[in-house]
């Protein structure tokens, strides 16, 4: 029973820490465009974290449970050893990537701790599901900054062509669209 409540005091944690950030990402850019204040950016990404949440929008979730790792074979206590194990060391990086303000994913961090505490917790090479699991998230780590930084560019030189001759009443506008896509981002 003590395993198993540091494993869900771990994972509050960890939770925690990976809304610190996603949110302050969300949170800042309706801040520093104007387009809303502190407190109300952070009750508009609160509220999409839980449509989500209740939406059940956890396609990473299940990717790490059902695809990445393989823990059926073990006792209890192994597989709550590795999940202890897992969240305690993807803290301890976020920690230390938020201290030193090294840019770092949380959910990186945990899938590299899940994959680690696996092979030691079970001294299999085969309870990782390199392939697919690994695989997708490597495909995933290395597509996400070049298609986002493609995506970024060309949308960024549509708006500032199509935006040359706009009125206060445009950007009024961009600031409510703006909205709409931090609450969709959180629920994401």
């Amino acid at each position: 029973l003590a395993q198993i409540v540091v494993v869900l005091l771990l994972g509050a944690a960890f939770g925690a820490l990976n809304g610190m950030n996603d949110g302050s990402v969300l949170v800042g850019t309706l801040c520093s465009s104007r387009a809303m204040t502190l407190v109300r950016a952070q009750w508009l990404a609160i509220a999409g974290i839980w449509v989500g949440i209740w939406l059940g929008a956890d396609i990473v979730s299940r990717t790490v449970c059902l695809e990445l790792v393989r823990l059926e074979g073990v006792s209890q206590t192994t597989a709550l050893n590795v999940w202890m194990s897992a969240l305690g060391g993807a803290l301890c990086w976020g920690w230390l990537a938020r201290r030193f303000s090294i840019p770092s994913s949380a959910t990186h961090s945990f899938i590299g701790a899940i994959c680690g505490a696996t092979l030691v917790g079970t001294e299999s090479l085969s309870a990782v599901n390199w392939s697919t699991g690994v695989g997708k998230v490597f495909l995933g780590l290395l597509l996400s900054p070049l298609l986002g930084g493609t995506l970024g560019y060309l949308v960024f030189r549509m708006l500032v062509l199509g935006l040359q001759r706009a009125n206060a009443g445009i950007f009024a506008r961009l600031r409510q669209a703006e909205c709409g896509a931090v609450f969709f981002q959180s629920i994401c």
